[in-house]
C-alpha cells in the first residue's frame, strides 16, 4: 500500500486546521505542556479536543501506551501532533499501538529542523534503549507548515535545528539508498537552507516560511534514504552528554565528509567511485564550490557559522564509537571499522 501526504504551506496554520478537523468530532493534540501556554494555543483551543502532554523530550514507550490509552477512553478519533520531534514522535507512537491505519494524523512542526513531519519513523525509548519505529502507515497524512511557528524560538533552538536539517540533507546525498527523488529532495533542502539561513536567524518571516520548506525537505529526503553515520554516532553523543541533537549531529559531519573524500577508492556505494564523485561534486557545488574538494572547506566555514556556544565537556571518543547505532552506519558509502570511528570522534570533539 503507498501512503500519500498532504503538504499545507499556509500563513495561518490555525485556519488550516480547523478547516481540515472539521470532519472529525472529538480531536487528540499531542502537545509539549509548554506550548499549552503559548498564545498561539489560544487560535486552536475551540476546536473540540483533548490534549495530551505528558511525555518528556525523549519520549518513552510507557507515554506512548499512556497516550493510546486516552485517546480511546475519550473516543478521539483523529490525531493532532504539534511540537518539535517528540510531539510527532508522540503521536506516531499513539497511531502504532492502536493498530489502526485509519486514524488520521494531522502534524504540525513548531521548529526547522527534523522534517519528522515528513517521515514514517519516529524514536521512542524502552528502559532506556532506543526503539525505532518504522512504518509505511506512520507518515502522517497531512503536514501543514507555518514559518509564523518559528517565530518564538530562541536562537540557541533555532541554530540546533537548523544544523539537523543541514545534516539530514548532506547525509541524504551521499547515502547508499538515495535515488533521483531522494536527490532533488536533498538538493533543493540545502538550496532553501543556505539562502537563508542569515535571515532566518534574524527571524525573517519569509525566511522562516523558507526554513520550514528546507527542513521539510530534509525530512523527505531521509524518508526515501535514511540517515547515515553522523546521526549513527550522533544518539549517544546527545544521551550521554547532553548535547542538542542537531548539534551532536553537526559535530561529526565535516569529518566523515573528509574520510568520505580520502578513501573515495574504497566506496561501498553499489554504483561505484564515479557516481559518489558526481554525489560530492554536487554538494560541493551548492555550498559554492567549484571542485570536489572545495565544498568540506566551505562548509566547514558555514556550520561554525552556524553553531551555537555549548559547553561540550569531555568526551570518551571509545565510549561513544562503541555504542553507535549499527543501521544508520550501513547507509554510509564506506565501511567503517571500530578505529576509523573512534579518530573520527576523536577529531570531532577536540
Amino acid at each position: 500500500m503507498i501512503y500519500m501526504q498532504r503538504i499545507i504551506e499556509t500563513s495561518d496554520f490555525s485556519s488550516a486546521l480547523k478547516e481540515e478537523v472539521a470532519q472529525f468530532e472529538n480531536a487528540m493534540f499531542v502537545c509539549s505542556a509548554s506550548f499549552t501556554k503559548r498564545g498561539i494555543f489560544d487560535k486552536i483551543c475551540e476546536i473540540p479536543h483533548v490534549t495530551f502532554s505528558d511525555f518528556k523530550p525523549n519520549p518513552d514507550y510507557e507515554s506512548i501506551i499512556e497516550g493510546g490509552e486516552v485517546f480511546a477512553t475519550e473516543d478521539c478519533d483523529c490525531l493532532v501532533s504539534i511540537g518539535g520531534g517528540s510531539s510527532i514522535d508522540v503521536a506516531k507512537g499513539i497511531k502504532y499501538i492502536l493498530r489502526n491505519k485509519d486514524i488520521v494524523h494531522i502534524a504540525i512542526p513548531t521548529t526547522a529542523g527534523t522534517g519528522c513531519e515528513s517521515t514514517q519513523f519516529a524514536v521512542v525509548y524502552k528502559d532506556g534503549k532506543k526503539i525505532s519505529l518504522d512504518f509505511t502507515e506512520l507518515l502522517p497524512d497531512i503536514a501543514i507548515l507555518d514559518g509564523s511557528l518559528v517565530s518564538t524560538l530562541s536562537d540557541f533552538q533555532k541554530r540546533c535545528t537548523l544544523l539537523d536539517a543541514l545534516c539530514q540533507c548532506i547525509e541524504s546525498h551521499w547515502s547508499i539508498n538515495s535515488t533521483e527523488e531522494s536527490r532533488r529532495y536533498s538538493m533543493s533542502g540545502l538550496e532553501h537552507i543556505l539562502q537563508n539561513y542569515r535571515r532566518y536567524l534574524e527571524n525573517d518571516l519569509n525566511a522562516n516560511n523558507k526554513m520550514m520548506h528546507g527542513a521539510n525537505l530534509s525530512g523527505q529526503a531521509i524518508n526515501i534514504t535514511r540517515t547515515t553515520a553522523p546521526h549513527a554516532l550522533s544518539y549517544v553523543i546527545t544521551k550521554e552528554y547532553g548535547v542538542p541533537h542537531g548539534c551532536a549531529v553537526a559535530m561529526t559531519v565535516l569529518h566523515f565528509w573528509g574520510h568520505l573524500l580520502s578513501n573515495i577508492d574504497e566506496t561501498t556505494h553499489p554504483m561505484g567511485k564515479p557516481f559518489m564523485e558526481e554525489r560530492l561534486e554536487e554538494l560541493s557545488s551548492v555550498f559554492g564550490g567549484r571542485k570536489l574538494t572545495d565544498g568540506l572547506d566551505l562548509a566547514k566555514g558555514t556550520l561554525e557559522e552556524i553553531f551555537p556556544e555549548i559547553d561540550t565537556g569531555t568526551f570518551d571518543a571509545q565510549r561513544i564509537s562503541s555504542n553507535v547505532d549499527a543501521d544508520r552506519l550501513m547507509n554510509f558509502p564506506l565501511k567503517l571499522n571500530s578505529l576509523d570511528l573512534e579518530i573520527i570522534v576523536g577529531r570531532s570533539v577536540k
